[in-house]
């Protein structure tokens, strides 16, 4: 057993993936590494220097050798934190100005102050002035042709267009004066009715109960109207009744065969029979008579014609009843148009239509005289929140009425027993 464990191979483990990384012992090689590093930090690599600067020749006679104490390894050793503050060769030292600016000492030529004096310009300067007229200009251009009207100056439908022809920039939509209008003045809260309080005034709550009885006397007046028209006026027949009125109904119009007449026409057919009367040879049209209808045509055309000019030539001497159609004509412009103002102010306070329903306005919330109660805490709600909101959006014309959707059953329901609900056969 001991010599195949001497001659078992060593496990090759593949070195360039994360998973042999903790597998393979790497302290030799970060030992020599942070070994290099303190070398390059303390006067750079010890192999790449010469003798001379690792070895001194002493020439000094020897001493007697001293006794030196032990220091102790906690003073030897130098912190990580200090030995980055040690001075490293390599790197060479700051530039220091030692020609500091004095106060009210000129370090300027005397040339040079005499042309800032005299307002003399140099030729980088004429040339940088020139430069920024030129980068102005062109930022004014640009600035012209964004804000300018895009024109076609293409053929939209053909294939030869160069990029330069194309638009680059579209224009922004400026939106109308009445676009941030609110299409009604309903507030959107609404004060409710003061005889809507939890402890309503006598005088406040008749008037709500007033209001309230209104509204459902128009309803009741509605309902009668619809039965007036149609219940009323039909009478309610049993099954048997009913049957016996179809039938007469359905048998209606049918003749027995003795009373039927024959209206035959005989043997004419009726394909050949024309509606227009017979055409005579004699009263046919000569030429002659035909091209004297035409220059009769001709002349009455050419009449027309003369009239209307001298119509229009006349106009001009009838300046003075002119003007007065238009004035009259701008009059009445502006009589419908305070009309039309004053109609749209008045419905500002309605509701628009805007679907195919009307808008319906919602029950009033009113308590009786037996659910009054004389504290908050004993009061019970009336309506709902949510149902208000969404008529307030009615009212207010942002949306349109709507009513709620029925449900219905695309399927028909089906009806089976259950085996344990089964009753047992005897």
């Amino acid at each position: 057993m001991e010599n195949k464990q001497q001659t078992r191979k060593k496990l090759r483990i593949s070195k360039n993936k994360k998973k042999g990384w903790k597998k393979t012992d790497i302290t030799e090689v970060e030992e020599f590494l942070e070994d290099q590093r303190l070398q390059e930090r303390t006067g750079g690599l010890v192999a790449e220097k010469k003798d001379e600067q690792l070895f001194i020749v002493d020439k000094a006679p020897e001493e007697e050798p001293q006794i030196q104490r032990k220091r102790k390894k906690k003073d030897t050793k130098i912190l990580k934190c200090h030995s980055h503050l040690q001075f490293d060769p390599r790197i060479k030292p700051a530039r220091i100005a030692h020609n500091l600016r004095k106060p009210g000492v000129e370090r300027r030529h005397e040339r040079v102050v005499e042309r800032i004096k005299s307002g003399k310009k140099t030729k980088t300067e004429i040339q940088a002035e020139k430069q920024s007229r030129t980068d102005r200009r062109l930022k004014r251009e640009t600035r012209r042709k964004e804000h300018r009207l895009f024109k076609k100056s293409y053929d939209l439908w053909g294939t030869e267009n160069t990029e330069e022809d194309l638009p680059v920039k579209k224009q922004k939509f400026n939106p109308p004066k009445h676009h941030r209008e609110k299409p009604t003045l309903v507030s959107a809260v609404e004060i409710p009715h003061p005889g809507a309080s939890y402890n309503p005034a006598f005088d406040d709550y008749q008037a709500l109960i007033e209001k309230a009885h209104n509204v459902e006397v128009k309803k009741t007046k509605i309902e009668k109207k619809i039965y007036n028209a149609l219940d009323a006026k039909f009478k309610s027949l049993d099954k048997a009744e009913l049957e016996k009125t179809w039938l007469t109904e359905m048998s209606a119009g049918l003749a027995d065969d003795d009373t039927v007449e024959d209206n035959d026409i005989g043997d004419l057919d009726l394909d050949k029979i024309s509606v227009n009367p017979p055409v005579q040879r004699e009263k046919k049209k000569t030429k002659i008579q035909r091209n004297k209808e035409k220059k009769l045509k001709q002349q009455e055309k050419l009449q027309h014609n003369d009239k209307v000019k001298k119509l229009r030539a006349n106009e001009i001497f009838r300046l003075k009843s002119i003007k007065k159609e238009v004035k009259e004509k701008e009059k009445k412009v502006e009589q419908k148009k305070e009309e039309r103002l004053k109609r749209e102010a008045k419905n500002k306070t309605k509701t628009r239509k805007i679907g195919k329903m009307k808008f319906e306005e919602p029950n009033l919330e009113i308590k009786l005289t037996d659910e009054l109660e004389g504290s908050l805490r004993l009061l019970k709600p009336e309506g709902h929140l949510f149902e208000d909101r969404f008529k307030s959006l009615q009212k207010r014309s942002i949306i349109e009425p709507r009513v709620q959707a029925r449900r219905t059953r695309k399927y028909k329901p089906k009806v089976f027993d259950k085996r344990s609900h089964r009753p047992e056969e005897s």
